[in-house]
């Protein structure tokens, strides 16, 4: 219980801290750290006793990894002062809205193809006992383009809020555009990812448009872990699974601590075992060599608890270099986000990519959802070809500043 408190102070002192630096209570460093520790928090109750207590090297590993998101975060802040977005004046193209209607189609195309394969079957519907989602098949190539589907959601959503002008049929499209990605998320493909995906980058643009308070967001916050839990509870209906009988009497709660707890606890046995390190393959080689079905036979130790495979961010950090692994891989991806979240502020191109990466912030107790896999990365490239064709006229904020702005025109 005193580790417990622990992480939770730490948790809520460093999102304290990086907010405080902002304004900004979606900070990305300041949402990853939070969730982080306070995950680590949760996943030192060890309900049931059924875990066993940490390796004093998973304690530093964990805290290596908060320090250096908690460095760039630092680093990242202080040049731009308090500020969170300008007001941007923002001008969407005609090659953009054309480019966001291609992907959709091909996108809800895609999706069809495997719903079919799937015998047309609405998951949420499906009596069978284990989880629901494990029966869907996903079909090599197309997958590419199902996975692309919650982020057009957020590109008609971007649309509704910046475009200018808008006439009917465009709030038309748009609308019917998100109400079928939610759709097919929560009622055919049954993903909790899928819709943290729309719900967090829906939250970025709201926010980015009318600015969220921190009152507000913890409503949100509520509100969000009560309909994952839901989910939860739905997909996994097999009453004897690991979830449901592993801690005993506590059989409601047991759910909510175990998909955090066993991340970690996969994290600490590989730490246990002392795994001998793969260099550079897990993290970087593998995801690229998938895609060609290449396979070096580099042998890659995934420790998990039946269908609970989760086994945090850095997971495959340690497993490449050690801890000097988690340092160098964290700071540099967490160097790509600073400068995503700093040009986000005066430039419309890279708020779309980071309301892409909200999953991917906010989860990092979960998984690694910036590189960890090819192809759920690969909506990344999409949205950023969107940026790429899209036409921003910025215009000097309230909250932003001459210089970053007239270098940016320049």
């Amino acid at each position: 219980m005193l580790l417990c408190m622990l992480y939770m102070i730490e948790a809520v002192f460093f999102y304290w801290l990086l907010y405080k630096s902002t304004n900004d209570v979606l900070n990305p460093f300041a949402i990853s750290l939070g969730a982080w520790l306070g995950a680590a928090g949760i996943s030192q109750l060890n309900i049931g006793g059924i875990l066993p207590d940490w390796e004093l090297m998973t304690h530093i590993t964990v805290q290596a990894f908060a320090l250096t998101v908690l460095l760039i975060g630092s680093r990242g802040n202080k040049p731009s002062g308090k500020y969170y977005y300008s007001n941007l004046e923002i001008k969407i193209n005609n090659k953009f809205i054309i480019a966001s209607r291609v992907i959709f189609l091909v996108s809800f195309i895609c999706a069809l193809i495997e719903w079919q394969s799937n015998g047309f079957v609405i998951t949420i519907f499906n009596s069978s006992t284990a989880d629901l989602k494990g029966d869907m098949i996903a079909l090599s190539g197309i997958h590419y383009g199902t996975v692309c589907l919650p982020y057009c959601a957020l590109v008609s959503l971007y649309e509704i809020y910046f475009r200018k002008n808008k006439k009917k049929s465009t709030w038309i499209y748009n609308i019917s555009v998100i109400a079928s990605c939610v759709f097919y998320s929560l009622f055919i493909e049954l993903s909790r990812g899928s819709m943290l995906i729309i719900i967090l980058g829906g939250i970025l643009l709201t926010h980015s448009r009318f600015r969220i308070k921190f009152s507000k967001l913890v409503r949100y916050a509520l509100i969000l872990t009560l309909l994952m839990v839901i989910l939860m509870m739905i997909r996994i209906q097999n009453r004897d699974s690991f979830i449901y009988t592993a801690t005993g009497t506590y059989e409601w709660w047991s759910p909510i601590y175990l998909y955090v707890a066993t991340c970690f606890d996969n994290l600490n046995t590989l730490i246990k075992n002392g795994t001998p390190m793969t260099l550079c393959y897990a993290t970087v080689l593998k995801p690229i060599l998938d895609v060609f079905n290449i396979d070096l036979n580099i042998p890659i130790i995934e420790y998990n608890y039946s269908f609970f495979n989760a086994r945090t961010m850095i997971y495959s950090f340690y497993h490449d270099l050690g801890i000097i692994g988690v340092i160098i891989y964290s700071f540099i991806i967490y160097m790509v986000v600073s400068r995503i979240y700093r040009r986000a502020k005066y430039d419309s191109r890279y708020l779309l990519l980071l309301a892409a990466l909200q999953k991917s912030i906010y989860m990092v107790f979960f998984g690694n959802y910036f590189t960890g896999v090819f192809c759920p990365s690969f909506p990344f490239i999409v949205i950023w070809f969107l940026g790429i064709i899209s036409q921003t006229n910025i215009v000097i904020g309230r909250y932003g500043r001459a210089k970053s702005v007239k270098c940016l025109q320049k």
